[in-house]
Formats: C-alpha cells, structure tokens, sequence
C-alpha cells in the first residue's frame, strides 16, 4: 500500500468502535484479567500501519490497549503493544516442518511460547484463519476461527481446556510472577514424551527467547 492510499487515524476512528463488545466479553469471562494501556503514541502508530478500522476487533484492541492479560497472564491478548512487547502487526513467519514462509499477524502469545496467529497467506488455511503454533507438538495447527472469534474464545471457559495438558499444580502462582514480556521455560521439554511427567524444572525466561528456542528447535528436529 502507498503512503498516499494510507487513512488518517481520524479516518480509522470515525466509525462505530467495537470495544464495548470487548468489555462485554471481558465482564462475562470466567477469568482474571487486566487490562494494560499503551502511550496514545503507540496506539496511533500501530492503527496507521494497521490500516484497520476501530469497528473491527483488531482495531479495538489496538486503539484502546497495550494488551489483555487473560488468567493470571496465561495468554496476553494483544493490541498496540506495550515497550518491548510489539503489538499486532503483519509478520514474516515460517512453518518450519516445510520451510515454508507465510505472512501472518501475531494475535496472542502465552507463557509456554505458543502463538496464535491470524493467517495472511503461505500455510494451508484460509486467510483471516487463525492458527496456534503449539509448543508442546512444534507444529502449526488450525482453528478454524477469525480473530473476533478467536477473542471471545480466549475469554471463555474453553481456554482452560485447550490448555489442560500444558498445565501443573499450582501454574497461576508461578506464571502470576512473570511480566509481560516473559514466559516458561520447562525442562523436559514440552514436546517430548518426558516433558509431560511429573518433575519437569520451570524458570522465567523473555518471550523472545523463549519463541526463537521453540522454532530452532522445530527445525532441528525436521532437518
């Protein structure tokens, strides 16, 4: 898109916004949440590039906060980001079982390194389809949901389903204690068949880190 076909934020925002829908999603969440602002700033910076309206989901989330912390922090639904922690925006990302590129838009990540992702192009999914790299398969898999969806689907007590079997005893002190630009690293490893006993070591590590670990060695383990 050139910069002459970009809209104004006051363009962007001149619509009906969808953020009372998120606050009503948020009010009937089984969960503990918060929910953390950005810099008006980096609010505007991420809508412009963006180029999403506030009457859309994304650009709610976007215009409105940094991100959401849903369950103890268990899942960061993101907006415009918060200092390190970037916020929704087109990304460059592989599927690295058939090094294959695709463009997508990191929706929400959790504190095992697993990152739901809205689907551009480039994997075998609609666009606009959601899709979660896993941390305990190593792989991407569909869920058949757009980001509205996928919000309201967070929010809900389907979560803690989803995420049963990466659970432990007493996992909200311990993940109560990151900030938000952390996650778990555990020892075993997730993926393998160690990794889903007991006696599995845990420790703070940045989300990044702890990202880039997965997808190396996702990439290791295909080569």
């Amino acid at each position: 898109m050139n910069d002459w076909d970009m809209r104004s934020i006051a363009e962007l925002t001149s619509v009906e916004s969808s953020w009372p829908h998120v606050l009503d999603l948020l009010s009937t969440s089984p969960f503990q949440y918060e929910v953390v602002p950005a810099p008006q700033a980096q609010r505007e910076a991420s809508l412009h590039d963006l180029q999403v309206t506030v009457h859309s989901v994304m650009g709610a989330l976007v215009w409105n906060c940094g991100l959401i912390a849903i369950d103890h922090g268990w899942v960061r639904l993101l907006g415009a980001g918060l200092g390190s922690i970037d916020g929704l925006h087109v990304e460059k990302l592989a599927d690295v079982n058939t090094a294959r590129e695709f463009e997508g838009i990191v929706a929400a990540q959790d504190v095992m390194g697993g990152l739901f992702v809205v689907h551009g192009g480039g994997l075998e999914a609609d666009a606009g389809e959601v899709v979660y790299w896993a941390p305990d398969t190593l792989d991407w898999s569909r869920l058949r949901m757009g980001h509205a969806d996928l919000v309201a689907f967070l929010l809900s007590d389907r979560l803690s389903v989803f995420y049963g079997d990466l659970r432990w005893d007493g996992w909200e002190a311990s993940v109560g204690e990151l900030t938000f630009d952390q996650g778990i690293s555990a020892y075993p490893f997730p993926w393998t068949e160690e990794g889903r006993k007991a006696g599995v070591t845990r420790r703070a590590v940045p989300m990044s880190e702890l990202v880039a670990f997965t997808f190396d060695a996702a990439m290791q383990l295909s080569s």
